[in-house]
């Protein structure tokens, strides 16, 4: 079991193709087109979820992030130093922030595409990092699908849907109070943690340095109790949902129909917030 792919619409198929190959170093796996448009994916492992780029006739209107009224925010990528990567893309002349360290938590540093999607650089391990010699290009640095994030409205239902449900395992909870927000961290993976502790600082670079990709979900405090508040995550915004493999459909569609969640022709149903999911092959 694994999520498998991340789903974004795209406004010029070329130029996404071109940043994402050329640039992040991604491997293009399957470009197929009909008569509703383009579709491109492109991965760095077969253990990690694929990107998938979708161009059609739909207008597109990408939220810049952070934005506490959209549903989708972004998605990470690890690599083993996050100020190596930065200096790797500002080199080819991609525009980025400046790395930065949470204490205890991560070196992070973000970016966007040319969509203006953002995406997160996530070091695997805590610190400064090591700096290798030289001027290596980015993909020395070993990046790798970490993480697909979405905004949920009340933590206690989403977690029950997910593990219940889809059969995720919470493996880790980072309360961020300076934001006012909570992060919660899914995934498949039956391994022991570091410390059984979900909110332990030790766990924080084992998870890092998770193989697959995660499920992130962030709650800001506070939207549980707003009366009709939910989050916009239309397609216009572009993003389309996720994919995940490796479940039996019988057995699926029975624990989601005790949920009051419906299959959807094409293998795909929605979460408690309407973030988009389907069963692949």
């Amino acid at each position: 079991m694994k999520i498998a792919e991340h789903r974004l619409r795209v406004s010029n198929l070329k130029r996404s193709m071109t940043f994402y190959h050329n640039l992040l170093g991604m491997e293009l796996v399957s470009l197929e087109s009909d008569g509703g448009g383009q579709c491109v994916t492109l991965s760095y492992g077969p253990e990690q979820a694929s990107l998938v780029l979708l161009e059609d006739k739909v207008p597109l209107a990408v939220a810049i992030q952070p934005n506490p009224a959209e549903g989708y925010w972004k998605f990470s990528l690890a690599v083993d130093s996050v100020p190596g990567a930065v200096r790797a893309l500002r080199r080819m002349g991609v525009a980025t922030g400046d790395p930065f360290e949470v204490p205890q938590v991560a070196t992070l540093c973000h970016f966007t595409d040319p969509d203006g999607y953002c995406i997160e650089l996530v070091q695997r391990t805590l610190g400064a990092g090591d700096q290798l010699q030289g001027e290596p290009g980015f993909e020395r640095f070993a990046p790798s699908m970490l993480l697909s994030t979405v905004r949920i409205k009340e933590p206690g239902l989403s977690l029950a849907f997910y593990q219940q449900a889809m059969g995720m395992r919470l493996l880790s909870r980072q309360p961020v109070p300076e934001r006012n927000m909570t992060l919660y961290f899914l995934g498949y993976d039956d391994a022991a943690l570091p410390e059984p502790e979900l909110e332990a600082v030790a766990n924080r670079e084992w998870l890092w340095q998770r193989p697959y990709t995660l499920l992130e979900l962030q709650h800001i405090q506070g939207t549980e109790s707003l009366p009709g508040f939910r989050y916009h995550n239309g397609p216009e915004r572009g993003f389309v949902g996720l994919g995940v493999t490796g479940l039996a459909p019988k057995e699926l569609k029975s624990e989601l129909a005790q949920w009051g969640v419906r299959w959807e022709s094409g293998d795909r149903w929605t979460d408690p917030d309407g973030f988009a999911w389907s069963l692949m092959s």
